[in-house]
């Protein structure tokens, strides 16, 4: 509004209070000074947008640039004032037109016009760059260009996610040895009764959330170690081997994925680190910030040369949440997330993200009786942060905030190469969908006056 103000009025303003009389170059200099400092500070803002990715985009997060030459200094702003300036003084004394010196003031909201159209030109250029690029393949302006009507469904089309209805366990490695026996954990149980874990991968787990004694649950401690699995070779077209887990994998708990190559006769060596390269680690920690009953999918990364993997977990963590579940390493299969998302299905999309998500119908509201939606596509940078959300926060009165207390949570697990926030949920309930009656009715109840300004009714 300040630069708007001042192209429109200032050399107007400037020759109405100055009449006759000649511009100061104390007022001259004052306002090339000001401006190329606001400019120069409006340049140095970094091309950053919330909650996008800008992978590809040029210079993304990075203030604008041409050639590595930056529009963020003053010096530079101050020596196109003086050339405009001076282009405009000489143009006045051929014309032999107006004041000199407001010849040179006018040199000031021509450098900003220009400075104002580079910004949008430099904005509006990267972005259509970046969609003619088709980078990042799942941003709002890539497909705006690459599917202007929607058909692909937007970022839907072009992200994928790994359907945990296709996991498959990997099978046991045979001949080798067996683990020692296991404490404080129980197989296909131990975890939150109220939250289920999905899929095929989820008929083999262990959880540590049981009561053995007078401590209760939450107390209890322990740890295990899997049986050695039979790593695939080859996986092509994104799949990859995944593990569910729940609670708290952190503060004393972890789950720890260790992987080994097969030497002789039933045996196994447990691949080491390299201490020149360290590019082979022995051990993947999978871990998060989270302390919930809800559970997240984690993929393995096994190092080159690995063919079979084992799961070590210890619980040494106790009170609230002093608890973790874990499901056997499965394989699973990518699919893009408008041919898993089901048509016409519920969904919950993050406001961040809604515009990009043409074909995902939103839950209704209706009577105060909030859908409860099936799955959920939404935006956070760790573990379960998009339904921390306030939208799925019943302090805040989110429309979802009932969710976790109702339904089982899954967040799955994006295949890479898109934006890494994204975070999409399977949503699972026991409860019959629609299977009551809605009435309303009416009632009457005492309040104030409106007309005589007198306080409730007898």
């Amino acid at each position: 509004m300040f630069l708007a103000l001042f192209l429109v009025m200032a050399v107007p303003l400037t020759r109405a209070a100055l009449g006759e009389g000649k511009l100061p170059y104390g007022v001259l200099a004052a306002a090339g000074v000001s401006f190329a400092a606001v400019l120069a500070l409006g340049w140095h803002g970094p091309n950053a947008w919330p909650y996008a990715w800008l992978e590809g985009l040029r210079r993304g997060n990075l203030p604008p640039a041409v050639m590595d030459v930056p529009f963020d200094r003053v010096p530079l702003w101050l020596g196109l004032m003086a050339a405009a300036a001076a282009l405009l003084v000489f143009a006045a004394k051929l014309s032999r037109s107006g004041s000199l010196r407001l010849a040179a003031l006018t040199g000031v909201p021509v450098v900003v016009v220009l400075s104002l159209l580079g910004t949008t030109g430099y904005t509006v250029g990267a972005f259509t760059e970046a969609a003619a690029a088709d980078v990042p393949r799942e941003s709002v302006w890539a497909r705006s260009l690459a599917d202007p009507a929607g058909a692909g469904c937007g970022p839907a089309g072009v992200v994928q996610v790994l359907d945990p209805a296709t996991a498959r366990t990997l099978p046991p490695a045979d001949g080798l040895p067996l683990p020692p026996p296991s404490t404080g954990f129980v197989p296909d149980a131990g975890y939150y009764p109220g939250n289920q874990p999905q899929g095929p991968a989820a008929n083999q787990v262990w959880g540590s959330l049981v009561a053995l004694d007078a401590r209760g649950p939450e107390r209890n401690d322990g740890q295990m170690s899997t049986v050695w699995y039979t790593l695939p070779g080859g996986l092509r077209g994104g799949a990859a081997v995944t593990v569910l887990a729940a609670g708290t994998l952190s503060r004393g708990n972890a789950l720890t994925a260790v992987y080994g190559r097969r030497i002789g006769q039933g045996g196994v060596s447990v691949i080491e680190e390299d201490p020149d390269t360290e590019d082979v680690a022995e051990r993947q920690q999978l871990t998060d910030d989270a302390s919930d009953t809800s559970w997240r999918t984690f993929i393995l990364e096994p190092p080159p040369g690995a063919d079979v993997v084992r799961l070590d977990a210890v619980d040494g963590s106790g009170g609230i949440g002093g608890w973790l579940a874990f499901s056997a390493p499965a394989v699973t299969r990518p699919v893009p997330l408008s041919t898993y998302l089901p048509a016409n299905a519920p969904v919950a999309v993050g406001w961040q993200l809604a515009f990009g998500y043409p074909c995902q119908r939103q839950p209704r509201i209706l009577d105060g009786i909030t859908e409860p939606p099936r799955f959920a596509v939404l935006w956070g940078e760790d573990k379960l942060d998009g339904i921390r959300e306030n939208t799925w926060l019943p302090i805040r009165g989110g429309a979802f905030g009932q969710v976790p207390r109702t339904q089982s949570i899954q967040q799955l697990a994006v295949v890479p190469g898109v934006d890494p926030n994204i975070q999409v949920y399977a949503l699972r309930s026991g409860f019959a969908r629609a299977a009551y009656t809605v009435t309303s009715t009416c009632r009457t109840v005492a309040g104030a006056s409106t007309d005589t300004g007198t306080g409730p009714n007898p």
